[in-house]
């Protein structure tokens, strides 16, 4: 064996066996269980993607609550897509299997091992299942599938998360550190799929420039519904 491939092979079966494994072992494939329109959706389709790992997409059929049947709800029992099966391991919520993605098979950037980073995208995570939840997300389910909403409060909870976002950007790349966290792919889908939820982005030109450079990441997906940023 060369020396430059023995050395490799000896810092990934010390330092990153679980990219050996996947490379040389794997003999599954990764499958998620999801919504076509689902932005929670799009986060771990996003993440597959830029971390070029191959899936297999199970479309659950929403109409006829698939995601509410026995079966289903043995992988989760909130009976809430996305899911994740990857082998033996079966994981729910979009934001864990962020969590999941990351560590298993991305680069240290994603989900740094610093604990302050890691708090600190954590904190984004929340509010990804928080704010953006009762912000945009819930316009666009409201204009786009009907659901009602308290609109004045809604529209309110997404203004003062458009104007943290734009100041936090105002300095800052990405939201956590120099480099791309999964922070900012749990943020992303509903603020890129705005326009659905009728909310005007052109006055928040630091939120625009940030999508602008997911958008041009190496193996971007785009989404259905979603405007692609032009600078």
């Amino acid at each position: 064996m060369p020396e430059k491939n023995r050395k490799m092979f000896l810092y990934l079966l010390k330092n990153n066996c679980h990219v050996f494994y996947f490379f040389v072992n794997r003999t599954f494939m990764i499958e998620l269980f999801e919504f076509a329109l689902s932005g929670n959706c799009h986060k771990v389709r996003l993440m597959l993607s830029l971390l070029n790992l191959q899936y297999e997409s199970r479309i659950v059929n929403g109409p006829e609550r698939e995601h509410k049947s026995e079966a289903f709800i043995a992988k989760n029992p909130f009976g809430q897509v996305p899911v994740l099966k990857d082998g033996n391991i079966v994981l729910r919520d979009s934001h864990g299997i962020l969590v999941y993605l990351a560590r298993a098979y991305g680069e240290e950037h994603w989900f740094p091992n610093d604990p302050a980073i890691a708090g600190e995208i954590v904190a984004w995570l929340s509010t990804a299942a928080n704010e953006v939840t009762r912000g945009p997300s819930a316009l666009r389910a409201h204009y786009l599938l009907g659901r009602p909403i308290n609109l004045e409060e809604t529209k309110l909870v997404t203004e003062t998360l458009l104007s943290i976002l734009e100041k936090r950007l105002a300095a800052h790349n990405w939201l956590v550190s120099d480099s791309i966290t999964i922070a900012d792919i749990a943020i992303y889908p509903y603020i890129a799929l705005g326009d659905q939820g009728r909310i005007d982005l052109s006055i928040y030109s630091n939120i625009r420039k940030w999508m602008y450079r997911i958008e041009n990441l190496p193996r971007y997906l785009p989404m259905q519904g979603v405007q692609l940023q032009v600078l």
